[in-house]
Protein backbone atom coordinates (compact mmCIF):
# COMPACT_ATOMS: atom_id res chain seq x y z
CA UNK A 1 0.00 0.00 0.00
CA UNK A 2 3.05 2.35 1.41
CA UNK A 3 4.24 1.74 -2.69
CA UNK A 4 1.38 3.05 -4.29
CA UNK A 5 0.87 5.71 -2.30
CA UNK A 6 4.28 7.21 -3.33
CA UNK A 7 2.53 7.17 -7.07
CA UNK A 8 -0.34 8.45 -5.50
CA UNK A 9 1.69 11.47 -4.54
CA UNK A 10 3.27 11.86 -7.65
CA UNK A 11 -0.04 11.70 -9.81
CA UNK A 12 -1.99 14.47 -7.42
CA UNK A 13 1.14 16.56 -7.76
CA UNK A 14 0.83 16.84 -11.71
CA UNK A 15 -3.02 17.00 -10.96
CA UNK A 16 -2.19 19.83 -8.83
CA UNK A 17 0.34 21.89 -11.30
CA UNK A 18 -2.21 21.24 -13.77
CA UNK A 19 -5.05 22.70 -11.81
CA UNK A 20 -3.95 23.71 -8.45
CA UNK A 21 -7.00 23.20 -6.66
CA UNK A 22 -7.98 22.24 -3.09
CA UNK A 23 -9.94 18.78 -3.43
CA UNK A 24 -6.29 17.51 -4.83
CA UNK A 25 -3.96 18.93 -1.80
CA UNK A 26 -6.45 17.61 0.44
CA UNK A 27 -5.70 14.41 -1.33
CA UNK A 28 -1.90 14.07 -1.72
CA UNK A 29 -2.39 15.41 2.23
CA UNK A 30 -4.16 12.23 2.85
CA UNK A 31 -1.27 10.57 1.08
CA UNK A 32 1.24 11.76 2.60
CA UNK A 33 -0.08 11.52 5.68
CA UNK A 34 -0.55 7.48 5.38
CA UNK A 35 2.84 7.66 4.46
CA UNK A 36 3.83 9.18 7.73
CA UNK A 37 4.99 12.64 6.35
CA UNK A 38 3.26 14.72 8.84
CA UNK A 39 4.62 18.30 7.80
CA UNK A 40 3.87 17.56 3.79
CA UNK A 41 0.51 16.21 4.99
CA UNK A 42 0.00 19.73 7.18
CA UNK A 43 1.46 22.06 4.48
CA UNK A 44 -0.84 20.45 1.32
CA UNK A 45 -4.35 20.57 4.53
CA UNK A 46 -3.94 23.63 5.05
CA UNK A 47 -3.19 24.85 1.17
CA UNK A 48 -6.71 23.22 0.46
CA UNK A 49 -8.37 25.01 3.44
CA UNK A 50 -6.54 28.77 1.97
CA UNK A 51 -7.99 27.40 -1.65
CA UNK A 52 -11.40 26.35 -0.15
CA UNK A 53 -11.90 27.75 3.84
CA UNK A 54 -15.58 26.24 2.98
CA UNK A 55 -13.91 22.51 2.63
CA UNK A 56 -14.89 20.93 5.96
CA UNK A 57 -13.00 18.09 4.75
CA UNK A 58 -9.59 19.83 5.21
CA UNK A 59 -10.43 21.03 8.49
CA UNK A 60 -11.32 17.74 9.51
CA UNK A 61 -8.43 15.83 8.23
CA UNK A 62 -5.88 18.53 9.23
CA UNK A 63 -7.19 18.15 12.58
CA UNK A 64 -8.29 14.98 12.94
CA UNK A 65 -5.45 13.18 11.13
CA UNK A 66 -2.37 15.47 12.24
CA UNK A 67 -3.26 17.91 15.37
CA UNK A 68 -4.58 15.34 16.99
CA UNK A 69 -2.02 12.79 16.44
CA UNK A 70 0.26 15.24 17.31
CA UNK A 71 -1.20 15.94 20.66
CA UNK A 72 -1.87 19.65 19.41
CA UNK A 73 -4.96 18.97 20.79
CA UNK A 74 -6.23 22.82 21.39
CA UNK A 75 -5.28 23.46 17.35
CA UNK A 76 -7.27 20.64 16.92
CA UNK A 77 -10.35 21.57 18.51
CA UNK A 78 -9.73 24.86 16.67
CA UNK A 79 -10.23 22.63 13.32
CA UNK A 80 -12.59 20.63 14.45
CA UNK A 81 -14.55 23.55 15.20
CA UNK A 82 -14.47 25.13 11.97
CA UNK A 83 -15.59 22.13 10.10
CA UNK A 84 -18.71 21.68 12.64
CA UNK A 85 -19.31 25.36 11.33
CA UNK A 86 -19.19 24.75 8.20
CA UNK A 87 -20.61 21.46 8.30
CA UNK A 88 -23.17 20.67 11.30
CA UNK A 89 -24.12 17.72 9.96
CA UNK A 90 -20.56 15.93 10.35
CA UNK A 91 -20.91 13.47 13.41
CA UNK A 92 -17.15 12.50 12.90
CA UNK A 93 -16.03 15.90 13.58
CA UNK A 94 -18.46 16.17 16.80
CA UNK A 95 -16.53 12.59 18.13
CA UNK A 96 -12.87 13.89 17.47
CA UNK A 97 -13.59 17.01 19.22
CA UNK A 98 -14.77 15.55 21.72
CA UNK A 99 -11.73 12.79 22.05
CA UNK A 100 -9.50 15.93 21.83
CA UNK A 101 -11.16 17.76 25.00
CA UNK A 102 -10.50 14.84 26.62
CA UNK A 103 -7.21 14.12 25.86
CA UNK A 104 -6.52 17.71 26.44
CA UNK A 105 -8.46 17.55 29.72
CA UNK A 106 -5.98 14.56 30.84
CA UNK A 107 -2.93 16.57 29.95
CA UNK A 108 -4.36 19.35 32.21
CA UNK A 109 -5.08 17.10 35.20
CA UNK A 110 -1.33 15.62 35.10
CA UNK A 111 -0.22 18.81 34.89
CA UNK A 112 -2.24 19.82 38.13
CA UNK A 113 -1.23 16.88 39.96
CA UNK A 114 2.62 17.42 39.41
CA UNK A 115 2.05 21.17 40.64
CA UNK A 116 0.46 19.55 43.68
CA UNK A 117 3.54 17.10 43.95
CA UNK A 118 6.31 19.85 43.50
CA UNK A 119 4.62 21.98 46.18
Amino acid sequence: MLGKMKYAIKDYTTAINMNPCARYYQFRGVAFDILGEKEEAFKDYSKAIELDPQSSNAYFNRGGDLLLELGRNEEAIQDYNKAIEIDPKNTYAYKNRARAKEELQEVYDQQIVKNILNQ
